[in-house]
């Protein structure tokens, strides 16, 4: 039996990336919490160019990626691509910081998209080149996390 998103003609590919912090969740929000400054652990440019940083604020990754943040929480907000490479494909972000211990947490950075469009050379290039690309800004959010002291 075919799930309801294949009878729409969608097929989301979900990558996620986790690393383990060896700070609290509230320590390292600090940190990495702040929706402008996404392209610090991207090796990229990034700016708020509409809104104050909460819900409806708008970014801009390098010179072309537009993304507006539609979720937010206490240490979670998640965005979707309006404009850029990823926009047609219905890409969405959410990069979340859960409490594991007294003085540890965890990141999470799962992206979705709808790689129905996409031939399968391309799914397998996509999700190596956006597994890949967070993979590194995890681990450069984790490292930005630990060295505050």
């Amino acid at each position: 039996m075919k799930n309801s998103a294949s009878l729409c003609g969608s097929d989301f590919k979900v990558v996620t990336c986790l690393a383990k912090i060896d700070r609290s969740a509230e320590e390292t929000w600090s940190v990495i919490g702040s929706y402008a400054d996404a392209g610090q652990f991207l090796n990229v440019s990034s700016k708020l160019v509409a809104g104050d940083g909460g819900l409806g604020s708008v970014r801009l990754i390098g010179e072309t990626i537009q993304e507006v943040m539609v979720g937010k929480s206490r240490h979670s907000y998640a965005y979707v691509q309006t404009h850029g490479p990823m926009a047609p494909f219905a890409y969405h972000g959410c990069v979340c910081v859960d409490q594991t211990g007294s003085d540890t947490s965890q990141l999470t950075y799962t992206l979705v998209y709808d790689q129905a469009g996409m031939d399968d050379e391309r799914r397998v290039s996509e999700a190596a080149r956006i597994s890949a690309r967070f993979r590194g800004a995890a681990d450069e959010m984790k490292r930005q996390a630990e060295a505050k002291r």
